[in-house]
């Protein structure tokens, strides 16, 4: 008797370790959900970039403008990944970290660069639309519309479509 319960418990024990195995592997559905390629991996196990930012200067920085400025860099840094993460550290610092990037001298180098705001033409002088509005749909089908340039900056620029540039610090 004890011989067969433990044989029954050997092979449950084993069918638990398969069902585990088989879900680590393909996941719970079709696409692959909850399996161990569905992790992504962060800074310690993929590599990236860690940045920090220190606030210089005798004045200690506004909790507005340092919440702003993360705001800010947190769309920059999304450019290059969706998983990267920009956070506050301490009343005068800010770090940035994104994984699975390793060129952190061209990332200080863009992060560095102020923005651009352009006014553009609604039309070129020939009379085309510089711009157009187009359709976005996201992930719950919801659908909301953006403008999209149909020439680059520099066409633009060549075209004399640019009114108006404001160069942000």
């Amino acid at each position: 008797m004890k011989k067969s319960k433990a044989i029954i418990i050997l092979l449950c024990a084993l069918l638990v370790l398969l069902g585990v195995g088989y879900v680590d592997l393909y996941g719970v559905d079709a696409e692959g959900t909850a399996s161990a390629s569905d992790i992504s991996l962060g800074l310690d196990l993929a590599g990236g970039v860690s940045i920090t930012y220190q606030v210089v200067g005798d004045e200690e920085p506004d909790a507005t403008d340092m919440a702003d400025t993360i705001a800010k860099l947190q769309k920059r840094v999304e450019n290059y990944s969706k998983e990267a993460i920009v956070y506050q550290e301490g009343t005068d610092r800010i770090n940035i970290e994104i994984p699975g990037v390793t060129d952190a001298n061209k990332i200080l180098e863009e992060l560095g660069r102020p923005g651009s705001l352009y006014f553009i033409a609604e039309t070129d002088k020939d009379g085309n639309a510089n711009y157009s509005m187009q359709a976005v749909t996201d992930a719950q089908g919801n659908v909301s519309y953006a403008y999209a340039l149909n020439k680059t900056i520099d066409e633009l620029k060549a075209d004399g479509s640019i009114m108006l540039r404001v160069q942000m610090s």
